[in-house]
């Protein structure tokens, strides 16, 4: 039962429409009703309110973030999984009710939004027939059995549920397949996933997990033909369009897998995360020339140490020593003071026969951490050398002038 002391929120851009259910939550003798005008005011509305935050009725096209971002973000949050979420939409197409069910919401409110269907909805909150409250109840014991290790029980009780509410098998079987996979039981994840997807043909996660599945067996063709179908449900969803294409570069397609990933990349090129992600995945299958082709100048600068670390080794394996070189300068713009970058291009200074700069940045490397023995072991010898290089050379000519 909802406690009308307690907030509420309602986030729209449209302010006319914040005050239409607004309106109608204080008729129905709310007290505290809060409102955003976008996804990222509603999170951090509701950081502040904690735990005493019992309703979200959220618009679902919005700027910076939208509804359906909004709920994600909820859903990923431990604090706030639960908390109950009723999309606003006026679209009512079975592919945006598809992809918000694949979340976990609570119901939806088509405008104009009426008093009678505000007080349908949030009676259904309440009802412990819904199916939402059915499945979050069913979802609370499995997750309680899987935190305790018990994944055969946590199956056998899904099939129990799956029993119970017919009505609800697909998502019931999706959550199978994921038990399954805990258990590396590909061929029942599968199973699973296929009888998700034949009561329910929209739901998004299952088609990306039978992706994954197929992946995981290698067979790229059928992972390619079940990801397609995701992204005909969610053209623009980033992680499957660089799930594509990493398909693609799988099988050495690299011109469709970069166009997918450009995709990835225009659908949210604030994705620092998936920059690292595309670099990395190209120079984990050895193609740094073509990384370097595709994406050097839209990416480069946005590298992280470590992955722009990664290419300067992969430079170096493939005895490309100075564009090793731009890659350690590029990483110590980032980080001036990391000792192991100094020893790194130190290294490659010293393949390149320039002993003055390799020496620089092994003082550097060893005035950062004076305990950095391989970069102390690395600079007494090259300092040997050159001593035993000019004593050489001091007794060649002595011996010289000897003899004339």
């Amino acid at each position: 039962m909802l406690d009308k002391s307690l907030p509420v929120l309602v986030v729209d851009d449209i302010q006319a429409a914040r005050a239409t259910i607004v309106n109608i939550l204080k008729v129905l003798g709310f007290k505290q009703i809060l409102e955003a005008a976008n996804g990222e005011e509603a999170r951090e509305i509701i950081l502040a309110q904690g735990n005493k935050m019992q309703l979200v009725i959220s618009d679902w096209k919005m700027p910076y973030m939208d509804g359906l971002e909004l709920l994600r973000w909820i859903r990923r949050e431990e604090k706030f999984k639960h908390l109950p979420f009723i999309f606003v939409t006026s679209k009512g197409e079975k592919e945006d009710i598809a992809l918000a069910s694949d979340e976990g919401i609570e119901g939806y409110l088509l405008k104009p939004v009426t008093i009678d269907a505000v007080i349908e909805k949030i009676e259904g909150l309440n009802n412990p027939n819904s199916p939402s409250v059915i499945v979050k109840k069913c979802l609370q014991e499995v997750e309680k059995l899987s935190k305790a290790k018990k994944l055969e029980e946590a199956l056998n009780f899904l099939q129990d549920c799956s029993k119970d509410y017919p009505e609800l098998l697909a998502r019931f079987s999706y959550e199978s397949a994921k038990i399954c996979l805990k258990l590396n039981k590909l061929s029942d994840a599968k199973s699973y996933l296929r009888e998700a997807l034949k009561e329910s043909s929209l739901m998004l996660k299952a088609w990306t997990a039978l992706a994954r599945v197929y992946l995981e067996e290698r067979d790229y063709t059928l992972a390619t033909e079940a990801l397609k179908r995701a992204l005909e449900i969610s053209p623009n969803s980033t992680d499957n369009l660089f799930f594509m294409g990493k398909l693609y570069l799988l099988q050495e397609e690299v011109y469709k897998a970069k166009d997918y990933f450009t995709m990835a990349l225009n659908s949210d090129p604030e994705n620092e995360d998936l920059k690292q992600r595309i670099w990395n995945l190209y120079l984990e299958l050895d193609l740094v020339e073509e990384v370097m082709r595709d994406f050097g100048p839209l990416l480069f600068e946005s590298l992280t140490v470590d992955t722009l670390n990664n290419l300067a080794v992969s430079f170096r394996k493939k005895g490309k020593v100075q564009e090793a070189v731009k890659a350690y300068r590029q990483a110590l713009k980032k980080e001036p003071e990391n000792e192991k970058v100094h020893y790194n291009i130190a290294v490659a200074y010293l393949n390149l026969a320039q002993r003055e700069k390799s020496l620089k940045h092994l003082h550097k490397a060893i005035e950062i951490n004076p305990e950095f023995t391989q970069a102390q072991d690395l600079l007494s010898k090259i300092l040997s050398a050159t001593k035993e290089k000019k004593e050489d050379k001091e007794d060649k000519e002595e011996k010289e002038n000897k003899s004339d």
